[in-house]
């Protein structure tokens, strides 16, 4: 019984996290993008304090659906709050800065995100490192441990 519970428990993780992929998440923005970027910039940009690049472009911000565990570790590091929180923050802002320019902040699947990033200059966005594989286009600014 034992032996069989311990089983279940190595076959489950191993699912979860498969051996050899790289779990870390990447904070990322297109290859062409050369401004020095820190972790207060990357807060200040996901909490639309910051809203154009040091070019003058508008900042397309990218996000993951709050249930993917990647935009949990990001909004924990980042800007200090879950991901649940840190949605209800982003929403009160919609209501509350109606008139105010804002960083558009976009939802998408992690699947989709490198691509987007590889082709907009002006994108900024979050991803699980390992799904960064082959993307020629993409710079990394810093990687987040997962928990």
């Amino acid at each position: 019984m034992i032996k069989a519970l311990l089983t279940l428990v190595i076959v489950t993780s191993s699912t979860l996290l498969p051996a050899g992929e790289d779990h870390r998440i990447a904070i990322i923005v297109n290859g062409s993008n050369l401004q020095n970027i820190s972790a207060l910039d990357i807060k200040n940009i996901y909490t639309d304090r910051v809203i154009t690049w040091n070019n003058g472009n508008k900042i397309d911000v990218y996000n993951l659906p709050v249930a993917a565990p990647a935009r949990e570790v990001f909004s924990r590091h980042i800007l200090g709050l879950n991901a649940q929180d840190a949605d209800i923050m982003e929403s009160n802002r919609d209501i509350i800065n109606t008139n105010r320019n804002r960083n558009p902040h976009i939802i998408k699947r992690d699947q989709l995100i490198p691509y987007i990033v590889e082709k907009n200059p002006n994108a900024i966005a979050y991803v699980r490192a390992g799904s960064l594989e082959d993307r020629a286009n993409i710079r990394i600014i810093m990687y987040l441990p997962t928990e």
